[in-house]
């Protein structure tokens, strides 16, 4: 992702928010905001905010199952249904 044509002053923020706002919400594309000439901060919309913590979610997921699998905490679907399935007859 090139974020080069993507930076603003946060002095340009402060003037121009409700045009920063529209052009995020088109774009959908990440903003970087500097204060005396280093970036500071970024601006997302908050539907491309929310898919990137999801997907961040789900790596983390992956990881954990990774290394459980890897320590032998993991049971295959089969155990699993057959526990679920014996449980259902029970009741």
């Amino acid at each position: 992702m090139n974020l080069s044509g993507q930076v603003k002053s946060i002095t340009y923020l402060k003037n121009n928010t409700g045009e920063v706002m529209s052009k995020l919400a088109e774009d959908r594309q990440p903003l970087v905001i500097t204060q005396n000439g280093e970036a500071t901060a970024v601006l997302l919309e908050v539907s491309e905010y929310d898919r990137q913590m999801n997907t961040i979610a789900m790596l983390k997921r992956l990881v954990i199952s990774g290394q459980q699998r890897q320590k032998g905490q993991s049971r295959s679907v089969d155990e699993v249904l057959d526990e679920i399935l014996s449980k259902d007859n029970e009741s």
